[in-house]
């Protein structure tokens, strides 16, 4: 697991399988708005991809304050 800070948010980032090819990236710190439409600032491709140290990007949103990348 990796962990990091985006935009005064903490962000989990967590590799799906042994290949790396699979990463979601959670957070507790969920941004809603008045009509509970998620607003969260999630960082970018380019930041995800400093974190985990491989190039990703993003490709599905998950449920409850996740984001699946892909490899690329």
């Amino acid at each position: 697991m990796t962990t990091f800070i985006y935009n005064n948010s903490t962000f989990q980032a967590n590799w799906l399988n042994e290949e790396k090819t699979a990463l979601s990236v959670t957070t507790d710190d969920m941004v809603f708005d008045d009509h509970g439409i998620d607003q969260t600032d999630w960082p970018s491709d380019e930041t995800v991809s400093a974190h985990v140290g491989k190039p990703v990007g993003f490709s599905d949103a998950g449920d409850n304050g996740e984001a699946i990348f892909e490899s690329i």
